[in-house]
């Protein structure tokens, strides 16, 4: 998109231009790692000081670094994904669960939000496990291929107790993410005791996502809220599902059943 002069710039950039440049950014830092992320901005502002650049000059001082190291990123490819592509991908897990507690076949699915941007792209993302105990008892990062609606991943065949699979755990990635039934389940009577604050509001979030996308429902989802939030302790986390909850009542939920 070519941009004629400052005033017509400060027209395109609103609330989602800024949420989701910030969302790319930190995806990108997590997916090339912290450090080259750091050294390749550093150049880039060094190098640019008091000059005009494009999105180009950006990209080159990043892959710059990555090409010291012996990891092969692609960036220009990741670019045309994330920046030049519109659209947003929806990550769910689905796995089996042996009669020992042991599970198998994890496998995370990939799809577009909306079916007119189609494009699946690389995500790196933390996931984790918690277990009958309530706690985060492994952790593990993924990554998805461009274009792969299936990713499976064997590494965690055989984990044992494991009552919830949470996607994207510390929010370092820019996508929707779906609880798996067995997940769900588990959250609708436990949510509350989870200890990572940041945990419990990806986990309302995703929740209430599915709430408007009609996976589950508003009732189901506001009796998740009279359970979970009288003993909720984060300010954050009470503002944000007391405005859930105004939504879901005037707008999902069936007249009559709340």
């Amino acid at each position: 998109m070519k941009i004629a002069n400052t005033e017509e710039a400060e027209t395109i950039f609103d609330g989602i231009s800024y949420s989701k440049g910030s969302a790319v950014l930190k995806q990108l830092a997590f997916a090339i790692g912290e450090d080259p992320f750091k050294e390749g901005v550093q150049n880039y502002f060094a190098k640019y000081s008091w000059k005009n650049t494009i999105f180009d000059n950006l990209i080159e001082s990043l892959q710059e670094v990555l090409d010291k190291t012996s990891d092969r990123f692609d960036l220009r490819t990741w670019a045309d994904s994330w920046v030049l592509t519109a659209g947003l991908n929806e990550l769910e897990v689905t796995f089996d669960k042996t009669e020992e507690g042991n599970i198998t076949n994890f496998v995370v699915g990939q799809t577009a939000a909306l079916a007119e941007f189609p494009e699946l792209r690389h995500h790196k993302i933390n996931v984790h496990f918690v277990n009958s105990d309530h706690k985060v008892f492994h952790k593990a990062t993924i990554e998805t291929a461009r274009g792969e609606m299936i990713n499976s991943y064997s590494d965690f065949d055989d984990l044992k107790d494991v009552q919830c699979v949470i996607l994207n755990a510390d929010d370092g990635g820019y996508c929707k993410t779906r609880f798996d039934s067995i997940s769900r389940e588990y959250l609708k009577e436990n949510l509350n005791n989870l200890e990572d604050s940041l945990t419990r509001l990806i986990c309302w979030r995703s929740l209430w996502d599915s709430v408007r996308d009609q996976k589950i429902s508003a009732v189901e989802f506001l009796d998740a809220i009279v359970k979970h939030i009288p003993g909720e302790t984060s300010t954050t986390i009470n503002s944000e599902v007391i405005a859930f909850t105004k939504t879901a009542i005037e707008s999902y939920c069936p007249y009559g059943e709340w």
